[in-house]
């Protein structure tokens, strides 16, 4: 389950509109199943499971790459730069551009 979650979520990371709604259809599950196997497994709720995988995704990226951080929110499924920025940094720790420049040490 958790392999094609995973899956499901990368082939679709980039897509903003792209939510819990969508997981249940390509996972052919209803919500509480949805909610219930997250939950689980990873102690969160399906929205908060994705946004976790959308920040990591964007750690990577902002750890390879010399890329801008608006580009990276977008490549994530972030609508709002300032958004992105605000959940990066809730996780961890740091602002995109700080954990950019701890990388680059």
């Amino acid at each position: 389950f958790a392999e094609k979650l995973d899956e499901v979520i990368l082939k679709n990371i980039s897509d903003d509109t792209f939510g819990s709604k969508q997981m249940e259809e390509a996972l052919f599950m209803s919500r509480s199943t949805l909610a219930r196997k997250i939950k689980e497994l990873y102690d969160v709720t399906p929205n908060e499971y994705l946004k976790n995988k959308r920040l990591s995704v964007a750690a990577q990226m902002l750890r390879q790459k010399n890329v801008r951080i608006n580009e990276v929110a977008q490549a994530v499924g972030f609508r709002s730069a300032s958004y992105f920025t605000k959940c990066f940094k809730t996780v961890y720790g740091m602002l995109p551009a700080e954990y950019v420049n701890e990388m680059n040490k």
